[in-house]
C-alpha cells in the first residue's frame, strides 16, 4: 500500500467514483470536450457617471477655534436637600 492509499484511505472509493462517473457523463451530455473551446457571449460595454456627494459637506474650517462659554455658578437650593448635601460638603468656620 502507497502513502497516498494510507493518507486518503480506499473506504469512499467506489462512492468517489461514483461521482465521477455522473459527473462526467452531464459534461458529455452538454457537449462538452476536454480542452474544447467554448463560445465567448457577447456583453455590452458598462457605462457610468459619476455620482454627486451623498451628503452635504461641512464647511471648512477657518483655522479659528472659538472660546467655549463659561461653566455657569452651581445653584443650591435652600431649605432642601440640596442645601442639606451642600452643608455636607462645605467647611464651615468655628
Amino acid at each position: 500500500m502507497g502513502a497516498r492509499a494510507i493518507i486518503n484511505g480506499t473506504d469512499k472509493a467506489d462512492l468517489i467514483a461514483g461521482y465521477f462517473r455522473d459527473f462526467r457523463a452531464a459534461l458529455l451530455a452538454a457537449c462538452h470536450s476536454p480542452g474544447g473551446i467554448t463560445v465567448a457571449i457577447p456583453t455590452p460595454p458598462v457605462t457610468s457617471k459619476p455620482v454627486g456627494p451623498l451628503v452635504t459637506p461641512a464647511p471648512r474650517n477657518s483655522g479659528i477655534v472659538a472660546k467655549p462659554a463659561p461653566a455657569p455658578a452651581p445653584t443650591v437650593q435652600t431649605g432642601s436637600l440640596g442645601s442639606w448635601l451642600a452643608s455636607l460638603f462645605t467647611k464651615k468656620a468655628s
